[in-house]
C-alpha cells in the first residue's frame, strides 16, 4: 500500500489501469470476440518493438559511455 503522496499516484494509475485492462477483457470475452490468438500475437508484436527498442538504447548508452571513456 502506498505510504506517501507519490506512491499512492503510482498506485492509483497502476489500479485504475488494470482495473480498465481488466473489465474489458472480460466483455470481450462475454462478447466472444477475444480470442486467445489474438491477445498472444499483440504480445509478440509488441514484445518485438520494445525489444528493439531496448536494443538500440543499450547500443547508444554503451556507445556513449565508450566514448566518454576515450575523452
Amino acid at each position: 500500500m502506498p505510504r506517501n503522496k507519490k506512491e499512492g499516484i503510482i498506485f492509483g494509475v497502476t489500479m485504475c489501469f488494470l482495473m480498465v485492462c481488466g473489465m474489458s477483457a472480460y466483455n470481450l470475452t462475454l462478447v466472444g470476440k477475444l480470442r486467445l490468438h489474438k491477445i498472444m500475437d499483440t504480445l509478440l508484436k509488441s514484445f518485438d518493438c520494445t525489444f528493439q527498442i531496448f536494443v538500440i538504447f543499450i547500443f547508444y548508452c554503451s556507445f556513449i559511455y565508450a566514448i566518454s571513456l576515450i575523452s
